[in-house]
């Protein structure tokens, strides 16, 4: 269900022209650039706040917002890890780093079980890339402190 947002009328997209389609279309997608980007500054704002005061939880009478850590990446450097070669069968090295070059963090992490210098290069050579914390809004309910995420899953 589409509505007008002037109008409050329930718009069906079947009875509209193309051309009514299309514009329709160009609006929503520059409202949508709109919202994202508003919402994004906003979220920064109340994630900056928040690593500022140490606080991980903002607790007001009607919503209830959690700063929820980033996801991690990793970057190898595959120099560093091409000494595996002389700690491990050319199969187990073949088989944790390929030509693209990708590594297999599964099979890597596998690998450092082996100890010593095989652990000392794997660790050297992983760097582990926490992207940026997100702020997570619930609405609460009336008559509980916590609720259901705003419009589902409010994270960025």
């Amino acid at each position: 269900m589409i509505l007008d947002r002037t109008t409050g009328e329930i718009i069906d997209p079947i009875g509209l022209t193309d051309e009514e389609l299309v514009g329709m279309i160009y609006d929503l997608t520059a409202e949508q650039k709109y919202i994202n980007n508003a919402l994004n500054q906003v979220q920064i704002a109340l994630s900056v706040r928040m690593e500022e005061r140490e606080a991980s939880l903002i607790d007001t009478p009607e919503y209830s917002a959690k700063l929820v850590p980033g996801a991690t990446r990793y970057e190898y450097d595959t120099q560093l890890l091409q000494m595996l070669r002389a700690y491990v069968s050319e199969e187990k090295y073949d088989a944790v780093i390929t030509f693209v070059p990708k590594v297999d963090k599964r099979k890597l992490n596998d690998l450092t079980k082996l100890g010593g210098e095989v652990k000392r290069l794997i660790t050297e050579a992983t760097k582990a890339i926490v992207g940026a914390p997100k702020v997570e809004v619930v609405k609460k309910q009336p008559d509980t402190r916590e609720g259901e995420p705003a419009n589902g899953n409010s994270e960025v």
